[in-house]
C-alpha cells in the first residue's frame, strides 16, 4: 500500500464521524442518514485492513467521503433535522406495514415470477446441454458453467431474446418475496417466501454467475430491511448479538458460495485448488478502493450524463450499448484483472464530481423522505426505501440500477405495492365522502 495510509485512514475516520451523527439525529442505524455513512465505515476499514498489498489513493478515499457527505446532508434534510416524526400506533409498537391480504398478493406475485425464472432456466439448462453435448444430469449441470461463462465473458455472446425475456424475473420475485416476509403469519408461507431465492440460486449454479444470485439476495434483503422499519416505526436495533450473528453468517455464506461459483467457472476438477481461486477473487472483494484509485488518477474522458448509473436502460432504448461488467477497462491488482470501480466511478462519469455530490444530495433528501413516511407507518415508500438499501449495499461494485432485471423489479414492486394501496386509500376516501354526506342530510333533517 502506497504512503497515503495515513490519509486514507483519516478519511475513514471522517466517514465514522458522519455515521455517528446520523444516528445521533434520528436514533436509528437504519436512517439513511446513518446508514449509508455506516456501511462504508465498513467498505473502507476491509480492504485498508486486509488487503495492505494494494496501493490506495488518500485523495480518492477523500473523495468517496465528501461524496457520502453530499448523501448524507440531502438524507438529513429529507428526514428532517430536529423534526420530530409523527409514528402512527406508537414508537417501538410492532404492527405489521402491510395487511395480511396484501402480504398474501405479494407471496402469490412472487410465486409467478419464481415460476417464470424457473421456466427461464430450466430452457437455457436443457437447450445449452444439447448444444454442449453433456448427458442431462447433474454432472452434466454443473459442466454447464464454464461453457456458458466463457460463452458470456470471452466471447462476449449473450442469450436469446426469449432466453433473456425470462430470466429477468429471478429479481422481481425476492423483493416481492421480502416485502411479504414480515407480514406474513404462516410459517408455510415464509417458508414460501424465502423460496424465491431458489431460481437465482439455480441459474447461478447453471451459468457460474455469482451475482444473479447476490442480487436476489440484496433484493430480498433491503425489501425485508424497509418494512421492517415500518413495522417497528424505527424502533428496531441491529447492534444485538442475533443480528450480528446473521450478518457474520451471511458474509461467510456469500464468500463460500463465491468460492464454490468460481471452482464451477474453472471446472470441476480444480476444486482442490482453494487458494488459486480466492487470489482470483480477491481484487474483486477487496480491490474496489485501488482500483477506484488508480482510475481517478486520470478521471473521466467525458460525462455520459447518466449512462454508468442506468446502463440498461441506455442499452434496451438504444442510445448506447453496455459492455459486458459495465466497464471496458480493467486494472490489474496482483496479476488479476478487476473492473470494479465503486458506484462512485460510474457517478463520476456520468455528471462529474460536482454533479455527483448534487446527485448524491437528491438521492439523499429522497431517501430521508421515504424513511420518515415508512417510520411514520405509511407502507407506501417502503419500496424507495428498499431502493436507497439496496444502491448503498451493492456500492462498493457499482450501480445497482445498470441491469434491466433490477429496474424491473421495483417497476413490478412499484404496480405490485402501489397499485393495491392507493386502490384501497381511494374506497376509504370514498367511504368517508359518503359517511359525511349522509351524516350531513342526517343533521339537515333534525334540524
Amino acid at each position: 500500500m502506497s504512503n497515503d495510509l495515513g490519509s486514507a485512514i483519516l478519511a475513514a475516520l471522517a466517514v465514522s464521524a458522519m455515521a455517528t451523527i446520523g444516528y445521533a439525529c434520528r436514533r436509528d442505524w437504519l436512517a439513511p442518514s446513518a446508514f449509508g455513512p455506516l456501511l462504508w465505515v465498513f467498505y473502507l476499514s476491509l480492504p485498508l485492513i486486509a488487503a495492505r498489498d494494494y496501493s490506495v489513493s488518500g485523495n480518492a478515499v477523500w473523495k468517496i467521503a465528501f461524496l457520502l457527505s453530499s448523501l448524507q446532508l440531502g438524507a438529513l434534510a429529507g428526514e428532517g433535522i430536529g423534526r420530530q416524526i409523527v409514528i402512527n400506533g406508537g414508537k417501538g409498537t410492532p404492527r405489521p406495514a402491510f395487511s395480511e391480504a396484501l402480504a398474501l398478493r405479494l407471496l402469490w406475485m412472487s410465486g409467478v415470477c419464481a415460476l417464470v425464472a424457473m421456466i427461464g432456466t430450466l430452457y437455457l439448462a436443457f437447450s445449452s446441454l444439447s448444444v454442449y453435448g453433456l448427458q442431462t444430469s447433474i454432472a452434466g449441470l454443473l459442466g454447464l458453467g464454464p461453457h456458458l461463462a466463457a460463452e458470456r465473458y470471452v466471447a462476449g455472446r449473450s442469450y436469446s431474446t426469449v432466453t433473456r425475456a425470462l430470466l429477468l424475473w429471478p429479481y422481481p420475485a425476492a423483493l416481492l418475496g421480502g416485502l411479504s416476509y414480515p407480514c406474513l403469519r404462516s410459517r408455510r408461507h415464509q417458508l414460501v417466501a424465502a423460496a424465491a431465492f431458489i431460481p437465482a440460486l439455480l441459474l447461478s449454479i447453471v451459468t457460474a454467475i455469482r451475482a444473479t444470485t447476490l442480487f436476489a439476495v440484496a433484493c430480498w434483503a433491503t425489501a425485508y430491511i424497509a418494512v421492517t422499519v415500518c413495522s417497528s416505526r424505527g424502533s428496531y436495533r441491529i447492534w444485538r448479538a442475533g443480528f450480528v450473528l446473521k450478518a457474520a453468517v451471511g458474509l461467510g455464506i456469500a464468500i463460500l458460495f463465491a468460492l464454490t461459483i468460481q471452482v464451477l467457472r474453472a471446472g470441476i476438477e480444480q476444486a482442490g485448488d482453494l487458494a488459486s481461486t480466492w487470489e482470483h477473487l480477491r481484487p474483486g472483494f477487496l480491490g474496489y478502493l485501488a482500483a477506484f484509485s488508480e482510475w481517478d488518477r486520470s478521471g473521466p474522458e467525458k460525462l455520459s450524463w447518466g449512462f454508468y448509473t442506468f446502463a440498461g436502460v441506455f442499452d434496451m432504448i438504444g442510445v448506447r450499448s453496455r459492455d459486458i461488467g459495465v466497464y471496458a477497462t480493467s486494472v490489474n491488482l496482483s496479476g488479476v484483472d478487476t473492473n470494479i470501480y465503486t458506484v462512485f466511478r460510474g457517478l463520476i462519469e456520468d455528471f462529474g464530481f460536482a454533479g455527483a455530490l448534487v446527485s448524491l444530495s437528491i438521492v439523499g433528501f429522497i431517501a430521508g423522505w421515504a424513511y420518515r413516511q415508512v417510520r411514520a407507518g405509511q407502507s407506501w415508500y417502503c419500496l424507495i426505501l428498499a431502493g436507497y438499501y439496496a444502491c448503498c449495499i451493492w456500492s462498493p461494485i457499482a450501480s445497482f440500477f445498470v441491469y434491466n432485471g433490477l429496474v424491473l423489479a421495483w417497476l413490478v414492486g412499484a404496480v405490485a405495492l402501489w397499485w393495491p394501496l392507493w386502490d384501497m386509500d381511494r374506497r376509504m376516501t370514498r367511504s368517508m365522502r359518503v359517511a359525511q354526506t349522509l351524516g350531513a342530510k342526517v343533521n339537515r333533517q333534525v334540524i
